[in-house]
């Protein structure tokens, strides 16, 4: 059965301990998570990059890694959230496969040239709260058609885990080691907090007190508030950059990342952008 599970692309048990001979001192049974299936993904993406880089140079590699490598690697992000080595290793991936690479620029800056919904960060953290909303979605208004499978949370075991993630009123969640925490809540948790969001029944209050009634809008509607969000954060991490070298953060974002997506700007125009927010000139 584990083999079996494993084909379909997660792990069998999504947070497996080791022995308490091979754990490192201190660390209780269920600190230690072994995400065998996970660590393959990310190795394989790693090995088919490469062979595509070297073997496939007359095929652009972003069609190639965006089109089948990286949602290979990402499957199941919403089940088992990818460590921060795992999401480093496949946004490095994902900058080597754009097609402007100028030298010294940031990271942060280069990410521009993607949408968000396309960038591996966004999709490993907007993945769990996306899942919520489907979820929520078909215990509030699917039809009897579309519950043949039988494996839906009903309602009031989404409000039991509401309850856990998000407490109500001052309530203290759980500890961070408790057992509690399996994978799939402590990857709906990491992306609450990384967008700044909570849960409250079918709502998701967003960090600036917008409600979003997750009964009514669909997932779909979700992704996009969240790929907004997401380019809060990416113009957050830019103007810190900005701001270590005493550069101006008064920038018309939307315009930028206009130029850096649109098809019309040419490579030459899109790196003499990404040179000035780097603050070469």
């Amino acid at each position: 059965a584990t083999l079996q599970v494993r084909r379909l692309g997660i792990d069998y048990a999504p947070r497996p301990s080791k022995p308490a001979d091979k754990r490192p001192k201190g660390l209780k049974q269920h600190d230690v998570s072994v995400a065998a299936v996970r660590k393959h993904r990310v190795k394989q993406a790693l090995k088919r990059a490469k062979f595509a880089s070297r073997m496939l140079k007359s095929v652009p590699m972003g069609r190639i890694f965006f089109g089948g490598i990286l949602p290979a690697a990402t499957f199941g992000h919403e089940i088992q959230a990818p460590t921060s080595q795992q999401l480093t290793k496949l946004q490095s991936l994902a900058r080597q496969a754009m097609s402007i690479r100028p030298v010294g620029v940031p990271g942060c800056i280069r990410d521009l040239q993607l949408q968000a919904t396309a960038h591996p960060e966004y999709q490993a953290k907007a993945a769990p709260i996306l899942r919520w909303a489907r979820e929520v979605g078909l215990a509030t208004r699917a039809t009897p058609e579309e519950l043949l499978h039988g494996d839906e949370l009903q309602a009031h075991e989404l409000g039991l885990l509401t309850a856990i993630i998000c407490p109500p009123g001052n309530g203290t969640p759980e500890p961070s080691n408790s057992p509690i925490w399996q994978a799939p809540l402590q990857a709906l948790r990491d992306s609450l907090h990384f967008f700044g969001c909570i849960i409250r029944g079918t709502l998701l209050i967003l960090k600036d007190g917008t409600e979003v009634d997750l009964s009514i809008y669909p997932a779909a509607f979700v992704q996009g508030l969240l790929a907004e969000w997401y380019h809060h954060i990416q113009a957050y991490r830019i103007d810190k950059h900005r701001r270590a070298r005493d550069l101006p953060t008064q920038l018309d974002w939307t315009m930028i990342r206009g130029l850096m997506q649109g098809k019309r700007t040419g490579p030459g125009a899109k790196a003499a952008i990404m040179h000035f927010l780097a603050g070469f000139y």
